[in-house]
């Protein structure tokens, strides 16, 4: 993360995140893409990381079948909203 947010190519790797819309649980954004955000001061919470666009999508769906195993509902919004982060 902080080679990304220094802005060093990081080839092949993705970040997933919450989106700041409610239309979505998820979004797989590239590192130029969060960096574009965090430019703009949109904060945006990263709760994966992936080598490839692949495994991206495996995490995504990692994350929304652990989310509804734990919590009976498909609420990946509420889940981390009530977790604490350390940066």
């Amino acid at each position: 993360m902080r080679r990304i947010e220094d802005g060093v190519p990081v080839p092949r790797v993705y970040l997933i995140a919450l989106p700041s819309g409610p239309d979505n649980q998820l979004e797989i954004l590239s590192p130029a893409v969060y960096r574009k955000q965090a430019e703009r001061n949109k904060e945006t919470l990263i709760v994966g990381l992936a080598g490839g666009m692949s495994e991206a999508r495996q995490v995504v769906c990692q994350i929304a079948g652990d989310v509804y195993r734990l919590t009976g509902t498909a609420d990946i919004r509420s889940f981390f909203a009530g977790t604490t982060f350390v940066k």
